[in-house]
C-alpha cells in the first residue's frame, strides 16, 4: 500500500473541500447571502477540471501495466471528493 499517494489524495480532497466551503459560505457583510461571485465559481470549476484531468493519467497507465490499481482508485476517490 502506497501511503504517500493516499496522503496526497487526502490533501487534495481537503483542499477542494476548502474551496467548496469558501464558495458556498454565507457572507456576514451582506446579510448572510452566499459569496458566489463569478471569479470564485470559475476557480472552483477550473480546480475541478484539474482533478478530472488527474484521473485521466493513471487509468490508461494501469491498462498498459505501467501503474498499480491503487493509483487508479486513489485518483477516482479524489475526483469523487471533488464532485
Amino acid at each position: 500500500m502506497n501511503i504517500s499517494s493516499n496522503a496526497a489524495a487526502l490533501n487534495s480532497a481537503a483542499q477542494h473541500y476548502g474551496t467548496a466551503k469558501r464558495v458556498t459560505a454565507p457572507n456576514p457583510t451582506d446579510g448572510g447571502a452566499s459569496t458566489n461571485d463569478g471569479a470564485m465559481i470559475a476557480k472552483g470549476v477550473e480546480s475541478f477540471a484539474d482533478v478530472m484531468k488527474s484521473v485521466e493519467t493513471p487509468t490508461p497507465q494501469y491498462a498498459a501495466g505501467a501503474t498499480d490499481a491503487q493509483s487508479v482508485v486513489a485518483a477516482l476517490a479524489n475526483a469523487e471528493m471533488a464532485l
